[in-house]
Formats: structure tokens, sequence, C-alpha cells
């Protein structure tokens, strides 16, 4: 069991929302690629969405734990290949030919200063993703090597089981 799986269940079953965003963490030629099609699914087919974030995710995670880094690094060979992961997932045709490969800079920016200026209790100079905040006020302390584990914290983090 992956834990975004897991967790995209529970938001499914009404236990409670996520709010996702996008962070500059690593910054390699992927980046602006990848979130600049998570934002175009999202808006163009958001039935395909999760599915597709999930797959960036799962691919970005792969590549850059077995050091491979031709793709992820490239940003060009990235859009090439964010656009066989749509297309994996089954987002349309149409959908895949209007991704750009980077609409994100100013976005990214944005976004990131928003989140490290963000008051946050339980923080510290504990700044990394992925991040689960409770109310967009405490963070939840992550520990746990295993999805299970790290999905049974979040749970007791937001207060459901």
């Amino acid at each position: 069991m992956l834990a975004g799986n897991e967790l995209s269940r529970d938001v499914a079953d009404g236990k409670y929302n996520i709010e996702y965003q996008p962070v500059t963490t690593v910054d390699m030629g992927y980046m602006h690629p990848a979130t600049t099609a998570s934002l175009v699914v999202a808006q163009k087919d958001p039935e395909h969405w999760e599915a597709f974030h999930h797959s960036l995710l799962s691919y970005f995670s792969t590549q850059y734990n077995a050091g491979k880094g031709q793709v992820i690094q490239n940003r060009e060979a990235s859009w090439k290949q964010v656009k066989v992961l749509a297309k994996e997932v089954g987002v349309p045709d149409k959908v895949i030919e209007s991704i750009p490969q980077n609409v994100t800079t100013d976005y990214l920016e944005a976004s990131t200063t928003a989140w490290r200026n963000a008051a946050i209790e339980n923080r510290g100079d504990k700044l990394g993703t992925p991040e689960f905040v409770k109310d967009h006020s405490t963070r939840i302390d992550l520990s746990g090597a295993d999805a299970q584990t790290l999905v049974s914290i979040i749970r007791a983090g937001i207060g459901v089981e």
C-alpha cells in the first residue's frame, strides 16, 4: 500500500480534506514540467488528476532513488515523460497536447515563499516535504518507515482513526 493512495481513499470517504501546495523542493528539470502538467490536468481533466499526481510522484521517486537522473535532470526529457505518464493514467490526448513545458516559475516561487514563511506550530526548523499540517496551523510530526505507520500517524494527528 502506498500512503498517498490510502490518504486519497480517506478523502474520497469524506474523512478529511487535503490541500496540496506545490513547492520547490529539488531543483531539477522535472519540477516545472511536472507542476505545469499537474495544474493543467487539475483544471482540464480533474477526474484523472489524482492518478496523475500519484504517477508523477512515483516516477520521480523511482528515478531519484535509483540515481537515474537522465530524465529528471533534463527539462525537455521530463516534459516528454510527463506526457507519457499522463497518457498512461487516461488523460485525454487533447489535454496532453495542451501541456506546455513550463508556466510555473513565478507560481512555484510565490508558493514556496508562502510555505516557508507560514507560521506553523511544531515546525521549528524542520522544513521538508511532504509536510502534513492540520488546519493550516500545526505540523504533524512524521516518523516511521512504512506506509501504514505514516498513514496512522497522519490520521491520529488530524484526529481521525
